[in-house]
């Protein structure tokens, strides 16, 4: 808002000499009037003065800020013209909050909805004096969003999940458990009638040692963006969103919010995220599956990958170096397992499997407030995409294709649809072609040398069958699969085979019927949802040499990842990271079976990994013929 005249030195020494300026670039930012030049709002401007008798005389660049104060001391800078006393994050004891410009004339507005501020400031209030901020569970009255979950779904018919103890106990009987409020503040920094600066700020003020080794997530919407209250299913929001296929919505839909996340070692980050809800039968849960993902920001431009260690040591696939850059996740709540058997079958199952030749999602428990209401523990999940092959194979995440196998056919997730489905066509092609005989080791190694991985394909089918998964190939369901079309030196992993990706293993080494029952050895011909329906497992099958080597590999795996001491460690370690959060669910979700429970499920998931190879490695042994 000041005007200037340019430095002295600028000018012509010469009396009574007129000059004329002229912006040549970034109006927006600089004005000119005569010979004085006015400053609109910060930016850079690049100006051209005339003088008489002389033409151009001078090309110069000017940069306009506001006129500036210094924060007070202790204050740390929370975005370009905002400092704070204390940042975003999570506390664990009371905190002293107050807001400061460093914009001279410039005032502050927030507001605690989790509404955007916009220019008329309606809902917004103006930042007068610090504001104390305490541990709190806080009112019913402001827990709008808990209120509104409809888990009873009956429109959906058979179709989703059913969480009966939530509906009796809390959707209908209205027996709400209140746990913890987090403070969410909107902030806009206004100039002259304008917002100049804006910022979401969540602090979690809990003093709990249970979450002490846990990432705490924030995310935070317009209210209708989580609820908008129309029934069926046939909203636009996440919680009134509930697709099922040829009853309600054409499509599901996807909105935005701010993500904030808060690490246990203190660092964290914040952007703006795409939520989507995940998951099948399990969006029934009132906790449902979110898909998380930030690689474009809410005006579709896209942001940098988030250069973050999210699963703490995790390293990427046949390379000593941390994965530490994301552009998406998922909050998983569980799935089939939601409040059932080790409420983490999946989960634990991929931690055993991550070493092997196929791929895993990494897991880690986190805590999670949406608006700044509580929404229990959710476990941190890897997303499989173009993105996960890009940053855990470093290949070229555009020759990735990654296929969803569902009922029977490949369908194209990512990469070009049209490649994809020519290599796909021409596999099935060579496999279903009745002169292939596979029991002809030349036919059989000609097909492994050209479209499919060995070692990965024998490591995911025996962890698919050690643990009894049958809602897999078996049920033409959650199967992922994936290539790199293009070839790049030195990575193994571009080689043009097909390779395999673990997905929802919620169905495994959940009973009896796993261990020594119908499900004892899904290899075998004769089980229920056999492999053997799987064209390449079945044409596989007719070698010798491949019966020898997966039963070889599934005895080497038994005595070493998949040994009774291997994965009763993994199980325990994992169970140990979220034993002290499992409750939290319990409560807040009137889940229908407690700790006490789940630690008898954890029992007799030990029991399982103890007595399961005995059973698996004879029959399949006896199945194979080796």
């Amino acid at each position: 808002g000041d005007s200037f005249l340019p430095e002295p030195v600028l000018l012509p020494e010469r009396a009574g000499t007129r000059y004329r300026y002229e912006i040549t670039r970034g109006e927006q930012y600089l004005a000119v009037a005569g010979n004085v030049l006015r400053g609109i709002k910060p930016g850079s401007a690049d100006v051209r003065c005339y003088a008489d008798e002389i033409g151009v005389y001078a090309d110069f660049s000017v940069t306009v800020t506001y006129s500036g104060t210094t924060p007070p001391e202790g204050y740390v800078k929370l975005s370009d013209y905002l400092y704070v006393t204390v940042p975003a994050g999570r506390y664990s004891s009371a905190q002293k909050l107050d807001f400061f410009t460093t914009v001279a004339g410039a005032e502050i507005y927030y507001n605690t909805t989790c509404e955007k501020i916009d220019g008329s400031l309606t809902g917004a209030e103006k930042w007068t004096a610090p504001a104390y901020l305490t541990e709190r569970a806080g009112q019913l009255s402001e827990y709008s969003l808990i209120r509104q979950i409809d888990a009873a779904l009956t429109w959906a018919g058979g179709s989703k999940d059913y969480s009966g103890g939530y509906v009796s106990r809390v959707q209908n009987g209205k027996q709400y458990t209140l746990i913890n409020r987090a403070y969410v503040f909107n902030v806009a920094v206004v100039f002259d009638g304008e917002i100049i600066d804006r910022c979401v700020s969540s602090y979690i003020i809990w003093d709990n040692p249970a979450a002490d080794d846990v990432p705490i997530i924030s995310l935070s919407a317009p209210e209708e963006v989580w609820f908008d209250g129309v029934p069926d299913g046939k909203g636009k929001s996440v919680y009134n969103n509930v697709y099922v296929p040829g009853t309600n919505t054409a499509s599901e839909i996807a909105v935005r919010a701010n993500l904030e996340f808060f690490d246990a070692d203190g660092t964290g980050f914040s952007v703006n995220t795409q939520v989507k809800v995940g998951g099948g039968w399990s969006r029934g849960r009132p906790q449902r599956t979110l898909h998380l993902n930030f690689n474009k920001d809410e005006n579709g431009d896209k942001q940098t990958p988030v250069k973050h260690k999210i699963f703490g040591d995790r390293q990427k696939r046949g390379a000593e170096e941390p994965l530490d850059e994301f552009t998406r996740f998922r909050l998983w709540n569980g799935g089939s397992t939601y409040e059932t058997f080790m409420r983490f079958n999946d989960a634990f199952l991929q931690l055993t499997a991550r070493d092997l030749e196929v791929s895993t999602t990494a897991v880690r428990p986190a805590l999670v407030y949406i608006n700044g209401e509580f929404w229990g523990m959710y476990y941190l999940r890897e997303h499989y995409s173009d993105f996960y092959f890009h940053y855990n194979y470093n290949v070229e995440r555009d020759n990735v294709q990654y296929f969803d196998y569902v009922g029977g056919v490949y369908n194209v997730s990512d990469g070009s649809e049209e490649e994809a489905k020519a290599f796909i066509d021409e596999m099935n092609a060579y496999l279903n072609n009745p002169a292939n005989n596979f029991a002809d080791d030349a036919v059989y190694d000609a097909f492994f040398d050209e479209y499919v991985d060995e070692k990965s394909f024998i490591d995911y089918f025996i962890v698919q069958s050690w643990c009894g998964n049958w809602d897999c190939v078996g049920n033409n369901n959650n199967h992922r699969v994936w290539r790199v079309s293009v070839p790049e030196e030195g990575n193994p992993y571009t080689d043009g085979k097909l390779r395999f990706a673990l997905h929802d293993l919620d169905m495994g080494m959940q009973n009896d019927a796993s261990l020594n029952g119908q499900y004892i050895n899904l290899m075998d011909p004769s089980a229920p949802y056999s492999f053997a329906g799987y064209n390449m497992i079945r044409k596989a099958l007719e070698n010798r040499g491949f019966r020898q080597r997966f039963y070889e590999r599934a005895v080497q795996l038994a005595e070493t990842v998949l040994s009774y001491e291997e994965t009763s460690r993994v199980l325990t370690e994992f169970a140990d990271s979220v034993r002290g959060l499992i409750d939290y669910n319990v409560r807040l979700w009137s889940q229908d079976r407690n700790v006490a429970q789940w630690e008898s499920e954890l029992s007799y998931g030990h029991g399982w990994l103890q007595r399961r190879n005995s059973y698996y490695l004879p029959a399949l042994k006896q199945s194979l013929g080796v």
